[in-house]
């Protein structure tokens, strides 16, 4: 009797209550842009208060739009820089896409492939993995892309993931099976080029469509210089700066946007340009006039006499939307750098180089406003440049 109780003790000591129950927690869905380079010259908190909306309508555009190289410089620097992403934005793996997309556009493949080589949920999202392959193709990482296309589990079908697959098998040296791809790939263009690959020979005139066929275009050794028809633009970066990140020029310090904007000497350059725009004839003086409501933007200073002569002038008003001047203004009122950045970018996106002075003034005192600096200069110096006024 006695060891049936002992017995039954020790069962109660070691078998848990039938009532105990796990709490289990869901993963969090994983932030993209968390994911990039840190030495871009923005901190981490480069997005924080940054509308996921804003986000969502503006960063599609940057790979879609011819930018103007200030435009461009800042694309690339923002696009670039791991931080925490702008709310839900920063879990949308369309817009981590989208983001790496654009930085491939703008030259930037190693940029591009950091911020989705540790990225995840690759296998179970195509867009996503195929913005990762172009980024390792154009990077040089061939392995890694066809690692990305092996692990893919949805939209294998797909023409793009065929050609990429009959070019890794050709690259693996499976002939046979590169050869029943293509078939299912029926793409003329990555046909002759991978066939050449499995040949050890030929090719043909160079592609450069997209990833794929830049590589199998390198690998072949053929001219890419001189394919220009059908070329990417991220191809076309690639070939400028092969298996690099192309290196922005430092903005000049002599130049007269970087002057105004400098503490020192800047009251000088005001005064030149007061003077200029008295002395030149009606058909020029617009010219001067335009020039010095950048210089207003960039914080020029002006002194009693010229603030009124300034507000005399008749410079001709822009054609960007009072509301989205509005938005731009009060993003850099707020210190939001990300934000900020975004709607300048996409009031350059969308004007191009016929951006009127107005609304590049608007812009350049926004991107100053918010701490930005080296961003309003390259704007500024851009305006100033199209005036003919340095």
């Amino acid at each position: 009797m006695r060891s049936f109780v002992l017995s039954a003790a020790l069962a109660a000591l070691i078998v848990p209550p039938a009532a105990a129950q796990v709490d289990v927690q869901p993963l969090a869905a994983p932030d993209y842009f968390s994911l990039g380079l840190s030495d871009t010259g923005l901190g981490a908190d480069l997005w924080r208060g940054t509308s996921a909306d804003v986000a969502k309508a503006v960063l599609p555009k940057l790979a879609a739009k011819q930018l103007t190289p200030a435009a461009a410089r800042l694309a690339r620097q923002v696009l670039a820089t791991a931080a925490i992403g702008p709310g839900e934005a920063g879990r949308d793996p369309a817009l981590a896409a989208a983001r790496a997309d654009a930085l491939l556009d703008l030259g930037r493949p190693y940029a591009a492939w950091a911020a989705l080589e540790r990225a995840q949920g690759l296998s179970s999202n195509p867009a996503l993995s195929q913005a990762a392959a172009e980024a390792a193709l154009f990077n040089g990482q061939d392995d890694a892309a066809c690692r990305t296309a092996e692990q893919l589990a949805t939209g294998r079908g797909e023409s793009y993931w065929l050609r990429l697959r009959a070019y890794c098998q050709a690259r693996a040296g499976q002939g046979d099976a590169a050869e029943l791809t293509l078939t299912l790939a029926n793409d003329a263009t990555t046909s002759r080029l991978t066939r050449a690959v499995i040949a050890g020979e030929g090719g043909g005139e160079a592609s450069l469509r997209d990833g794929i066929d830049y590589s199998l275009s390198r690998r072949l050794g053929l001219d890419l210089t001189a394919v220009t028809k059908g070329a990417s633009s991220a191809a076309l970066a690639a070939v400028e700066s092969p298996g690099a990140d192309r290196a922005d020029a430092p903005i000049e310090g002599s130049r007269l946007a970087a002057r105004l904007a400098a503490q020192q000497g800047r009251e000088a350059e005001v005064d030149a340009l007061f003077v200029q725009a008295a002395a030149a004839e009606a058909k020029a003086r617009g010219r001067y006039q335009s020039a010095l409501l950048i210089a207003a933007a960039l914080g020029a200073p002006f002194t009693e006499s010229q603030r009124g002569t300034f507000a005399g002038f008749d410079v001709p008003a822009g054609t960007v939307a009072a509301n989205r001047l509005a938005a731009l203004d009060l993003a850099a009122a707020a210190g939001l750098k990300g934000e900020t950045a975004l709607l300048a970018l996409d009031i350059a996106a969308d004007a191009g180089a016929k951006i009127r002075p107005a609304d590049t003034a608007r812009v350049v005192a926004a991107l100053h406003r918010a701490g930005l600096g080296e961003a309003a200069v390259a704007f500024a110096d851009e305006a100033l440049t199209t005036l003919q006024v340095q």
